[in-house]
Parts: C-alpha cells; structure tokens; sequence
C-alpha cells in the first residue's frame, strides 16, 4: 500500500483497512473522508474510497474516486485491477477488459487480473484468447480450479468432451467438494448420452451441497432424457425451492405437468415462467397452449403475440396464433367499410382461402406431410429411449381378442359423449376390453360410466410415456386404438413405443397420424372413399355406414324450455350453429349473413365461448347489413341442459372446413334437421356421413350456393320442413347413426379381420366391414 508522509494519515488508512475488512463500511468512509481533508490527493484513500462505494452499489461514484487515485498514481496496478472489478459488474465489459489488461502489462504474473481478463474473454465470445490466458493462469499456479474448470467449459463449447471432461475431474482433484466443477462434467456426461454416469455425479453434488439448485435443474434435464418424468417434476422443484427466480426450471417443470396431463399446475409454472423471464418465448408460447387446451382464445392469442414479438422467427407461435386468430373469429377485414358488401364479401372470401388451408384442394397432401415429419420425430424418441415393445404373436393365445382404448378424453368430453355406451356393448365372449386413461379423472358421470362399461380401467395419470407403453403391454393387448390423435395435450408418443401389436387411429382427430406405429384408421367410404388412401399412412377399415360411433344421450327434461329462458325471440326462425369458432370461414359466415337476409324474420344462434369472437362476429355481420341484434350467444352448458335446449332451433348450420361430428349428432338427436356441405377430406365429410346414416342425404349440398339456397327454402317452407322434422324423428329410431349396438358388432367384425390378418403373418391391408343388420332392441334409444 501507498501511504501519504504523516504518520496520523497512515494510522487512520490502516484503521480504515481494517474497518472495511469487518465490513464497516460506513467507520471506514469516515476515517478515508479524514484522509483527503489532510491530503485530498492521496491516491490510496482514493481507490479504498472507491472500493466503499462498489461494495455499497454506488457504482459510478466507485468509478470516479478510482479514476481519480489513477490520475494522481497511473503507475499502481492494484488500482487498474479494481476499476476493472467494478467495471465488470457493471456490465461495462470492454472498459473491464482494458483495464485488466493493463494491470498484466504492470504485473504478468497478477493472477486475479489474468482470470478475470480471461472470463471476460469467455464471456464475449473470444474463445481462443480465454483459452490462453486461462492456460497462462493454470502455469502460474496449477492448482487454479477456477481456470482449469472454465478451460473445461471452454472445451466443451467446442464438443471435446473427453478433454473437458479431463478438466472437471481434475479441479476436483484438487477440490472435491467443487459443485460447479462437478456440475459441468454432470452435464458434459449428458451430452455424451452418458446419462446414468451424469445422474450420479449429480446425486453426489446434492449429498454434500443439498442447496446448490443447479444441480437440481440439470438433474431435471437427465431424468427428462431418461423417461423419467415424474421423478425430473421433483428435480425441478427442489431446484426452485433453492432458487424461487428459476424461470428455466419452472418452464421445464411446466412441459413435463403438461405432457403428464397435470394442466392446472403447468399453467402455474408457465405462469410464473413469464413473469420471472419476460423474455421467454417458449413459455410465453407453452402458457399459451394450455389456454388453448382450457378455452381461453383470447388469453392463448396474447401469449403468441408476446412470443412472436420476443422472437419473430419462432415458426410454431406463428402456426398457432393463426390459430387462436380463427379461434377467436379475428379476420384481417382491410377494405373501407363503406364500401359495400359485394365488396366485402370478395374479401371475405379471399380471407377464407388465406387463413384456412382445409379449404385448399391440396390440403391432404399438406396433412400427410406435417403428419410424417411428427411421427419421424415420436418414433425417433422412441427408439433413443426404448426398443420396441411388441412380442412375437406366440404370446398372445387367449381365447379373447383384448382390446384397448388410449385416451386422456374419459370425461366429460365431447369424445366421451360419442363412446361412453360403446364398452359395455362390446361381446364379452369374444373381446376383453381395457380403457387406458392418462387424463384427469373429472369425477363425471362419463368416467364412471366409462369406468364400469369396460373390463380393466387403467389409470395411466401421471406416468411417463414408456412406463404407460409398458403398463398396457403388460396386459397383453392385442389391438389398441388411440382415440386422441395430436389433439392438444394428447400422448401418440405411447403409441410409437409399440405397446400392442395392432393400433388403430379412431375419432379424436379426422386426418391420418402419418405414422408407422399406426396400421389402421377407422373410417367410412363417405369420409374417406378408397381414392383418398393415398392420403393415409395407415390403411383404412370402412365401416359399413358412418365412422361416428354414438351413444345414448341423456337429455335433461325437467329444464324450462321456453325462448325466453336463452334470450331467444318468442317468434320467428331459429338457426343455430354450435361451432368452436375456429370452424367458422369468414366466407361460409357471409353465407349465412346472406341466409340471415333472405329470411327476415330469423336469428342466428351461436355459442358463446369468447367474447372477442362475438364482437368480432357481431362486427362483421354488421359490415355485411345485419343487425348484431340478430347473432344471440349462449354460453356452454352441461350436455343433458344443451340436447335439451337444441330443440328449440329450427334449423343447424353447419361448419365446411371442419364439419361438426358430436355437433351434428346433438342436434340431429333433439330432432333439428343439419344442412351441410360435402367437402373434399374426411374433417369436410363428417356431417356427410352421419346424415347419410340417418337417411336424410338430402341435407347434403355440394357448395355454398346449394347450401344457402337450401336452407333459405327450408326456413321459408313451413310444410317442407315440418316433413323433414318428422322424417327425422322415425330415422333416429330405424336408422343406423344411433344404433350402438350395431355400431359395436360392426366394429368387433373389423377387429376380428385385424386379428386374423396379423396371426397369418400378413401386412394390414384395407378392410371392408360387411353389416351385421340392426339391433332387435336399438340399445339406447
């Protein structure tokens, strides 16, 4: 240390010294004010008082008072070295490195300045100088675990992890009970695939060092790699109770609770994600799945935007906040209002072959293509994690075909409306039947039902994909249908770990998995004619009338049927679409605002699930000259209240792009005729099929014209309609469409085909379902 001449200025530094050493910052500040009232040029005081301030946060007084003792002493290289300390954590990166540079050109064997010169080298990307001077550091001292650990990390940047890892062991040779050390060779045994080896290096750290969160968040990681989902959620916590700022844990925490089907506490963690890193896409776009999944558009929308402003080429938020902008019936309108509605609707029209690709001619080729690049990418994981899991046929030798369902919809769920009569009317003599559920148990009257209409119900809740796969291989089922697709939150990665020799796609979602681990699709010759197999990676079973399999629908009746009672006018006719509004083409709604018009004494009844999409709709039918007044919004309800409520609509409009199916069925069981349009692919043909298999194909019209030209006579024929009605009403009770009895023989007869194709050793193959006739008692009606 410098000292001034009198012997009383070097008394009060020494004490100074020592004052701030304890960490009395503010007996040390006097003691150094004292200093440079006698010698307000003494350059040790100065610095000291500089140090005060930078352990005080006082960052640019510290500058300064450093600056100072520099101008009065440039020849010291202790004074270079702090301001470079206090440079660094400032952020001021560059300044920090010319000053730490300096102080080496003084003293080149000052350690402190050749490390931190060396980190910030590191840390601005110059890997070939940090790499230098950190070995420079390691020769003037060779037990510097500091610099041996950050070469380590340096190599490893640069995928040389066996000699990275060569560095980590040997700083904790020199310290074992280094944690960061021990971390970095965890992690870099993770990226070798080494992943039982990291795991235990990991373990070893928390035995010692039980606070040290990042162990946790990297044990997270391996167990994530590993399969093991539920074990990697409580890493993840473990390391947020440690470090409650952990923004990248709670994010991880969140996917796993999501694919875990756990929606309420990933919500949370994503929540928290965002708030703790507003910067985060991935969560923002994570969070805004889930809203998806739970109904919220509007909510869903918002977090898309916020990704896509935080990274504008994040691909997926892009995909998905078209999405949520047709969830919401949120269509770039941009021409005047004023300027008529020939006009608009041109733009309406030009909208709708923008935004939705299911109207393009060229649309089953788009599915197929997004469909196989998903399904490379399950069965990659797959295959990293696990062989198959499917045996020889030898070991299955039962009398009965064991059959297995997988989905996370048992509950009240429109999947579950359609299935939940459809286990218990399977043959027990011939099938053994296995639910596989990995959703929430909801308490419904669905789950229970479900729950008692089959043999075994699994509960799949809460594992991790190959521990479900192993769970239903177990059970020896011979052919399993997965009843999801990659609808939101679904599971398909259980089924390409091959659990079952046999799996089938069936509802969930009207287009092929493109995958190989899937040999069937449930179908008919209406939604998927033998000319469409081209289309479909699995080959196809045509039951004999529709695909849509339904079941007994339980209808409140005690509820007060009255208009009034769903803000309905007491006269007048009532068309009704109870669409989510992601099926509404801005085009097919100037239709129906056409129909509106052509019909002047009639509303529009719609379901009300976002109030964005009902101003938005209410928006734009006033654009198109119809009062908003006549768009009436109901919320959603139970679905004994809505059958019951159904009957008061006149007539159903239904969706073109994607065609209502649970939607379809509901309205034609509470006796409401369906006008629809036959499109070119199944998700286009599913209303189709089901009034075919009702027998009123005369509801079925080949465009927009046909369309509004037949419900506009229908809403003006009293007489033509009320026939139809009552034809409808002898239908449901004759007809094949609620027949679920029949509906189950048919598809054990598919099955049986299934099963006798794969015992003879030969590949699946289209299969064409011959009729078993009707059921003697119309089970369920």
């Amino acid at each position: 240390m410098k000292t001034g001449n009198s012997s009383m200025v070097s008394n009060w530094l020494h004490e100074a010294v020592k004052f701030q050493r304890d960490g009395n910052l503010d007996e040390a500040e006097e003691l150094y004010e004292k200093v440079l009232r006698c010698e307000p040029g003494n350059a040790d005081a100065l610095h000291l008082q500089g140090l005060v301030d930078f352990s005080k946060g006082n960052i640019e007084d510290a500058i300064r008072k450093i600056n100072m003792a520099i101008a009065v002493d440039p020849t010291f290289p202790d004074f270079f070295r702090s301001l470079g300390s206090v440079q660094k954590s400032a952020g001021q990166l560059e300044e920090a490195l010319k000053n730490y540079q300096k102080t080496i050109s003084m003293n080149p064997t000052d350690i402190v300045a050749l490390y931190e010169a060396a980190s910030i080298s590191h840390q601005m990307g110059k890997l070939d100088i940090a790499e230098t001077v950190y070995k420079k550091c390691i020769q003037i001292k060779p037990n510097h675990t500091g610099a041996i650990n950050s070469l380590g990390l340096i190599y490893k940047s640069r995928s040389r992890f066996n000699v990275a890892a060569s560095c980590f062991k040997r700083a904790l040779a020199i310290d074992p009970g280094l944690s960061a050390a021990r971390c970095n060779l965890a992690v870099t045994l993770k990226d070798q695939g080494k992943m039982t080896e990291a795991l235990n290096e990991l373990q070893r750290i928390v035995a010692t060092d039980p606070d040290y969160p990042k162990a946790y968040y990297h044990m997270g990681l391996v167990l994530t790699e590993m399969g093991k989902a539920a074990q990697a959620i409580n890493a993840y916590k473990k390391a947020i109770s440690g470090k409650i700022d952990f923004g990248l844990a709670y994010n991880n925490c969140g996917i796993l609770l999501q694919e875990l089907g756990r929606t309420g506490e990933a919500v949370a963690c994503f929540q928290k994600a965002v708030a703790l890193d507003p910067t985060n896409a991935k969560a923002h776009y994570n969070l805004g799945v889930l809203h998806k999944y739970q109904g919220y558009a509007s909510q869903a929308y918002n977090c898309m935007r916020m990704a896509i402003e935080i990274d504008p080429d994040f691909t997926m938020a892009k995909t998905m906040m078209q999405t949520c902008l047709k969830d919401i019936c949120q269509w770039p309108i941009e021409i005047d209002k004023n300027n008529g509605n020939k006009d608009i609707r041109l733009e309406l029209a030009a909208i709708s072959r923008r935004l939705f690709n299911e109207l393009s001619d060229d649309y089953p080729v788009q599915v197929l293509k997004s469909a196989l690049k998903r399904s490379s990418n399950i069965q990659l994981q797959a295959e990293v994690l696990s062989s198959s899991l499917c045996d020889e046929p030898s070991r299955y030798e039962g009398k009965k075909v064991i059959v297995g369902y997988l989905s996370n919809n048992f509950r009240d769920h429109p999947t579950s409306h359609l299935i939940v009569d459809m286990f218990s009317q399977h043959d027990r003599t011939r099938f053994e039947i296995n639910c596989f559920s990995y959703g929430e148990d909801d308490g419904s009257f669905y789950r229970k039902e479900i729950e008692k209409g089959c043999d075994h119900f699994v509960d799949l809740y809460n594992i991790n994909s190959l521990e479900a796969a192993s769970k239903i291989h177990q059970t020896k089922t011979q052919i399993l249908i997965d009843l999801n697709g990659y609808t939101a939150c679904s599971r398909t990665e259980i089924c390409g770990f091959r659990p079952a020799p046999i799996q089938v796609r069936y509802l969930g979602e009207a287009k092929t998995a493109g995958a190989s681990f899937f040999d069937y699709i449930v179908t008919d010759p209406i939604v998927t004619p033998l000319e469409h197999a081209s289309h479909y990676s699995e080959k196809l079973v045509h039951m004999p009338h529709s695909y849509q399999v339904n079941s007994n629908p339980r209808v409140d009746q005690k509820i007060n049927l009255e208009r009034q009672s769903y803000r309905l006018p007491t006269h007048g006719f009532i068309f009704c679409s109870f669409a989510t509004g992601y099926k509404i083409d801005p085009e097919l709604f100037a239709c129906w605002m056409t129909i509106l018009k052509q019909t002047p004494d009639s509303i529009l009844w719609l379901i009300k699930r976002d109030e964005k999409a009902e101003s938005n709709l209410k928006s734009v039918a006033s654009m198109l000259g119809i009062d908003p007044k006549r768009l009436i919004f109901s919320p959603p309800c139970h679905k004994p209240e809505h059958l019951a409520r159904l009957s008061l609509a006149d007539l159903c409009l239904d969706t073109r792009a994607v065609n209502g199916a649970a939607t379809t069925s509901d309205a034609l069981w509470a006796g409401v005729p369906v006008v629809t349009i036959k499109g070119r692919h199944f998700a286009s043909r599913m209303s189709a099929s089901i009034l075919t298999a009702v027998g009123l194909e005369e509801l079925i019209t080949d465009d927009l014209q046909q369309y509004a030209k037949l419900a506009a006579a229908l809403a003006t024929d009293g007489k033509r309609l009320k026939t139809l009605r009552e034809k409808l009403e002898r239908n449901k009770r004759t007809q094949p469409l609620f027949d679920t009895r029949r509906f189950v023989r048919n598809l054990e007869n598919a099955y049986e085909q299934m099963w006798a194709i794969y015992k003879s050793g030969g590949d699946p193959r289209h299969i064409q379902v011959k009729d078993c006739g009707p059921s003697a008692d119309m089970h369920g009606l």
